[in-house]
């Protein structure tokens, strides 16, 4: 009828300060807790987790697409400190990327109460986008540029792989434009893999983004990490070898990623 007023109501959706966490599972950083200093330098132990665990040890794998970028002058050698030094920089501009595209990041603790894996995801709930020059200033401005003087010898080839990367963007623009998770890292302790924490972090996003009717994206190399996230739902969508046609270092190796 004429006059008539009809009510509506918004559907609040559940935020990530929000979620139901167990006793063992904190919610390390989200939108509006911290500052992009305090991501970082109040979350020194997750970034030591994910430094760790990319690198790789004797008795267990690197994470496969750092690895190649760290190139021959390092592939294998465990015990250079360069590997450290590269992953602790990857690790802080990982955190500092995740502060200006809204993420959030969760983390897992063992019985004695120390951190042993983190998860860092970017809901990306407009689509894909590329970060702003405003936002890489602010990311240079704590992470700071490549530690080319500490990498020594193996600065030149580490720069010209990391320009390769931009092919891993390229296709996932391609493969998710629109409205998704992007789980950006998920790194596990080398001494605490294998005993469940990849699952529980993995198990709680994957809830969270079903509660929002979201899918999720994200990147593996290597046939075991595959398998890994297969075991979670997750199908292969796209595949990318990574090459570096000018590598400084001569290296013919390739990585494939998917």
């Amino acid at each position: 009828p004429s006059g008539s007023r009809v009510k509506s109501h918004a559907v609040l959706k559940p935020t990530v300060s929000e979620l139901r966490l167990p006793q063992d599972v904190e919610l390390l950083f989200a939108p509006g807790l911290q500052s992009m200093k305090h991501v970082v330098k109040g979350n020194s132990q997750a970034v030591g987790v994910m430094s760790r665990s990319f690198a790789g040890t004797d008795n267990t794998a690197p994470e496969r697409t750092m690895d190649w970028v760290m190139g021959p002058w390092l592939r294998g050698r465990w015990e250079d400190r360069r590997r450290k030094v590269f992953m602790d920089w990857m690790a802080i501009w990982t955190f500092c990327m995740c502060y200006v595209k809204q993420g959030f990041i969760l983390g897992a603790y063992d019985l004695d109460k120390i951190l042993r894996a983190v998860v860092v995801v970017h809901p990306l709930l407009n689509g894909w986008k590329t970060c702003s020059s405003v936002d890489l200033v602010k990311i240079l401005s704590l992470a700071g540029e490549p530690p080319t003087k500490a990498l020594g010898d193996a600065c030149h080839g580490i720069l010209a792989r990391l320009e390769s990367l931009a092919v891993i963007d390229d296709l996932h623009r391609k493969q998710c434009p629109g409205p998704h998770f992007h789980v950006k890292v998920m790194a596990v302790d080398p001494d605490a893999q294998g005993i469940g924490f990849c699952s529980k972090l993995m198990r709680l996003v994957s809830d969270y983004s079903e509660s929002l009717r979201l899918p999720i994206y994200l990147e593996a190399s290597g046939a075991k990490n595959l398998t890994i996230f297969e075991r979670f739902g997750y199908q292969a969508a796209g595949e990318v070898t990574l090459a570096c046609f000018k590598d400084p270092d001569g290296s013919m190796d390739a990585a494939e990623v998917v």
